[in-house]
């Protein structure tokens, strides 16, 4: 399915653009859930950190210093350990 209306890699960046769309058509596809805040949790443990958006469910995007233009640079990416 193509649903770069709702999410899409851009410029090194994953760029969600309909939060609400995502999750309710797109997440449960790839995921056991369908949570927004669930998809979140795992770009943050994955190391990504939110550089534009207000509200919970506005339009945003992640970064991840290790990501490049490149969407392969995704496979090398590492879930964040504690301690």
């Amino acid at each position: 399915d193509d649903n770069r209306d709702v999410i899409e890699w851009s410029n090194g960046k994953i760029e969600v653009h309909n939060p609400p769309k995502l999750a309710s058509d797109v997440l449960h596809k790839y995921f056991r859930h369908s949570k927004y805040s669930s998809f979140q949790r795992q770009l943050n443990y994955f190391g990504f950190r939110k550089l534009a958006g207000k509200g919970k469910m506005a339009p945003c995007s992640y970064i991840n210093e290790a990501a490049t233009y490149d969407l392969r640079s995704l496979l090398s990416i590492k879930r964040k350990t504690s301690g």
